[in-house]
């Protein structure tokens, strides 16, 4: 699953798409003044399946999806409705942590995923 269809997955989630909107998921980093709640997905590397005659036609993925907003715990619903989201499709969550980014004053939740594609 590439980057663009995980976002139309969360977009298209109906425990998500309340909190962000149509439109509030991201690549890489979210625009300038963007209004929280938002998903930024990133991707951090691609690990080729390979067998003794070469690729095995499976890759595995790392992403990392942050979920930002104004607050602990409006924040901590939407990185709990994106794990719900992602863990019905057999997607695999590694870690979840918490944080708060003081430059922009946005509280974040932090997931590392796997995924195979």
């Amino acid at each position: 699953m590439d980057l663009t269809a995980l976002r139309a997955l969360l977009l298209a989630d109906a425990g998500v798409r309340p909190l962000v909107g149509a439109s509030r998921v991201y690549f890489l980093t979210a625009p300038e003044g963007a209004p929280a709640p938002y998903i930024v997905l990133q991707p951090l590397q691609t690990q080729p399946v390979n067998a003794l005659d070469g690729w095995a036609g499976l890759d595995l993925s790392a992403v990392l999806i942050d979920s930002y907003g104004v607050d602990f715990t409006s924040t901590k619903a939407l990185g709990a409705a994106a794990r719900t989201c992602l863990q019905a499709q057999q997607i695999l969550m590694q870690q979840e942590t918490e944080d708060y980014d003081n430059p922009t004053r946005t509280f974040r939740v932090s997931q590392q995923w796997q995924i195979w594609t």
